[in-house]
């Protein structure tokens, strides 16, 4: 399978560079498929705090990521399972 990364509500930045990276860093994390990006808008001028929507270690979920500017990685801070609908 294709793997597919989609940006929602991006308030932060939408510079291709950064959002590159992010998914360079998302697909590097580990998660596969058809996958969302969510910004929370909780950020400072060093930091975002995104939700990554997604299969991730074999199961869906949803998982809270920060991401940091300067370093420019993830850092994978809670994962929890989708709700059915």
């Amino acid at each position: 399978m294709e793997n597919r990364v989609e940006f929602y509500r991006m308030s932060k930045t939408s510079n291709p560079k950064i959002l590159n990276r992010i998914t360079e860093q998302i697909l590097k994390a580990g998660f596969s498929g058809n996958i969302k990006v969510y910004d929370l808008g909780l950020d400072d001028e060093a930091s975002m705090s995104l939700i990554v929507e997604g299969t991730y270690e074999n199961e869906d979920c949803c998982v809270a990521v920060g991401y940091g500017m300067n370093r420019q990685n993830l850092a994978i801070r809670k994962k929890w399972f989708r709700h059915a609908p």
